[in-house]
């Protein structure tokens, strides 16, 4: 019981706080490509440099990370359809 304490509590902690909204929100190509259901290379070496495709943010310094805000993906695909 004694280790599954610590779990309990960070459960808890991500329960009281208010969740994000979708646009304050940042996915990665993994995430991305989960949502729009295709593979996060497909997202990072086909979609990403596409125009019209939201615009990543880089985060960091030599090992640049990109990330997209989740909003500008959902409504990008919204008018995909």
């Amino acid at each position: 019981m004694t280790e599954l304490a610590p779990i309990l509590e960070r459960l808890a902690a991500a329960l009281e706080r208010p969740p994000l909204p979708p646009d304050r929100i940042l996915w990665d190509a993994e995430r991305v490509a989960e949502y729009l259901g295709v593979s996060a290379r497909t997202v990072a070496e086909k979609w990403a440099h596409k125009p019209g495709f939201p615009k990543a943010i880089t985060l960091g310094g030599e090992r640049a990370m990109k990330r997209w805000k989740a909003k500008e993906v959902m409504d990008w695909a919204e008018r995909q359809r």
